[in-house]
Parts: C-alpha cells; structure tokens; sequence
C-alpha cells in the first residue's frame, strides 16, 4: 500500500496543517469538553510510521504492542501498537 502525500493548508496566520493533524486535534478538543473522558486509546499498525509520528507528536505515548496480530496477506502479519493519550489528570 502506498502512502498518499497529504494536502497541506495554511491559516491566516501562516500557521501549517494537514487534515489528518486537524482531525486530532479536533478530537483532543472535544474530548477536553467532556468531563466524563479521562483517557484516549487507538490501535494503529506498527507499519503506519506517518500515523504513528502524528499520534506522538499529538502526545500519544505507546503502551503495548500485539504482535503479528493482523494477517494481511499469506505468511505476512503486522503487529499492532497500543497508544494513549491522558485528558485529564
């Protein structure tokens, strides 16, 4: 599977964003409204360096991996990491 190059905007302020970055941040927002969220988990696979890299940098911390958990071919597996990100303390 090939990566497609996100489409990159820029805001008046000459501030630069992808979608994908948008769309956390955007959840990170709404889940800062509602008091009943404390803690945010996601699955992404160990192969979605692009994924991974904006999860972190969005302050998602890996807690685990489940390995050669998904099969998605013949003979060919990938491990799954466990992320996290606390809302609130």
């Amino acid at each position: 599977m090939s990566e497609i190059e996100p489409q990159e905007y820029e805001l008046k302020n000459g501030e630069k964003f992808t979608v994908r970055t948008a769309l956390v941040q955007s959840l990170i927002g709404w889940t800062k409204e509602n008091p009943a969220i404390e803690k945010v988990t996601l699955e992404v696979f160990a192969t979605n360096e692009v994924a991974i890299g904006l999860y972190k940098k969005s302050g998602f911390l890996e807690e685990g991996r489940r390995l050669r958990h998904v099969k998605i071919a013949d003979e060919k597996y990938v491990d799954v990491i466990l992320m996290s990100r606390i809302v609130k303390d």
